[in-house]
């Protein structure tokens, strides 16, 4: 910290108080301690605070009246919400209001400094902003990209981002299609104090049958170094720093990879020195759905851009192998649908009966967070308010497998071509019917696929 922060606690318990001046005064904090709700607010306006840990839970108030107090009283606050495992709805209110993080009951040393880390980023990401564009006198509204991780693999994988954001080191995030890597991705690039030049979103597929040498404004700009581009402006200048994120990156054909290599270790391996004159300064954010370790003993992937990928590795989980964010994503995407469209997001929270949640619960989300945020949005265009919940229950009630089934039965009786039928139709309704991602999960063609299901 480049000078003492100041940071406000309140929380009804002396013990967490304690544990906040111990853990925060090590690392040069002035830490200010509250146990209830009119000592806060006499804190809060006879000091200047620049961070406030609040229990959403207080014996004497309401935790989310006292958080929007305290942003009301000071604009340039920024706050951190402490809640136990039954207040999730809650924590992502809190969020809205204008907490920037929330951490789960209990928790350590490190989870507090991880929060104080990652609030101290988004404070810092504010003042940016407000330099670059005016402060516009709304300072308390939350990041554009918000995570929810309520599950404990979502929050390390979280922390891990966290720790990775400030650094202009490449990260790789890993995950099947649809986790959310392109989310985590900008997550990451708002959380870099430095990345003041934008957020480059490069398909590899573009690059799929390509030849050498062949023109792509973006990628001649950010990774050959070619200042020639008008359309890849997103980095203004050299003094800039940009994210550029690949998606896909095993999809890559290897002359290309080789070039992103050698970008990598122009600008995040080696003094600026060596830097290319022309070439804007650029933080490499790649993603993949498939292994990198297999894919470079096919010999279709660098081992190299493999190796230096890996030096930030990350890995969003499933979501059917992280049931405990699926609550608090469906409140997300419908808070922010209802927000962008003008409606109340209260009566739709309130129609979602536990029994619905159950089966949300239990289906398997082959689709993972696209396909819950492609449901929650579906459901909210329905003609009648009352189909709403309705349309949840068609979706989540159809037949899906037990979250961690690895087996599939075949029957005793038949052929061989009796078996990779019953196998492949199998595998095809536990991907919701999806049949170019069963053929990719089978790791066989399309066409091969639907010929053997059309034979008798």
């Amino acid at each position: 910290m480049n000078r003492e922060c100041r940071v406000l606690v309140t929380d009804d318990q002396p013990a967490v108080c304690q544990l906040f001046r111990s853990t925060l005064g090590a690392r040069g904090a002035a830490v200010h301690a509250a146990t209830n709700e009119r000592q806060a607010l006499e804190i809060l306006r006879s000091q200047t605070i620049d961070l406030m840990f609040v229990d959403l839970r207080l014996a004497d108030a309401n935790g989310l009246d006292l958080l929007r107090t305290a942003h009301q009283i000071s604009r340039q606050l920024v706050s951190v919400v402490m809640t136990g495992n039954g207040t999730l709805e809650s924590a992502i209110e809190a969020m809205r209001v204008g907490a920037c993080n929330y951490i789960v009951k209990p928790f350590d040393a490190q989870n507090i400094l991880n929060a104080l880390d990652h609030a101290l980023a988004y404070k810092s990401s504010k003042v940016s902003a407000r330099a670059n564009h005016g402060d516009v006198g709304n300072s308390s509204s939350p990041l554009p990209i918000n995570m929810v991780a309520a599950s404990p693999q979502m929050r390390e994988s979280l922390n891990s981002a966290a720790l990775a954001a400030p650094s202009d080191m490449p990260v790789l995030i890993e995950g099947e299609s649809g986790v959310g890597k392109q989310m985590l991705a900008r997550w990451i690039h708002e959380r870099n104090r430095e990345s003041n030049g934008g957020f480059v979103h490069f398909p590899s597929g573009a690059l799929k049958d390509a030849r050498p040498g062949a023109e792509h404004p973006e990628w001649q700009r950010f990774v050959v170094g070619s200042a020639s581009s008008e359309r890849a402006n997103e980095c203004r200048s050299s003094a800039d720093r940009c994210t550029f994120y690949v998606e896909h990156v095993e999809q890559l054909p290897m002359w290309a990879q080789r070039q992103l290599l050698q970008r990598i270790e122009w600008t995040s391996l080696s003094s600026s020195e060596y830097a290319h004159p022309d070439a804007a300064r650029v933080r490499v954010i790649a993603s993949t759905t498939t292994s990198l370790d297999a894919a470079v003993a096919d010999d279709t992937f660098s081992r190299g851009l493999s190796d230096v990928l890996r030096l930030t590795p990350l890995s969003i989980p499933p979501l059917r192998k992280r049931p405990e964010d699926i609550r608090g994503l469906a409140y997300h995407f419908l808070e922010r649908f209802c927000n962008d469209h003008n409606r109340d997001p209260g009566p739709y929270r309130r129609m979602i009966a536990e029994e619905t949640w159950e089966l949300m619960l239990r289906y398997s989300w082959p689709g993972n967070a696209r396909e819950l945020i492609s449901l929650v949005l579906r459901a909210l265009l329905t003609k009648d308010n009352s189909d709403f919940e309705r349309t949840l229950i068609r979706h989540v009630s159809s037949p899906a497998p037990a979250p961690n089934c690895d087996m599939i039965s075949v029957p005793l009786a038949g052929d061989l071509r009796t078996i990779e039928r019953c196998v492949i139709r199998e595998v095809v309704r536990r991907l919701g019917g999806n049949k170019a991602a069963a053929a990719r999960a089978l790791g066989m063609h399309r066409r091969t696929l639907y010929r053997v299901l059309l034979q008798n």
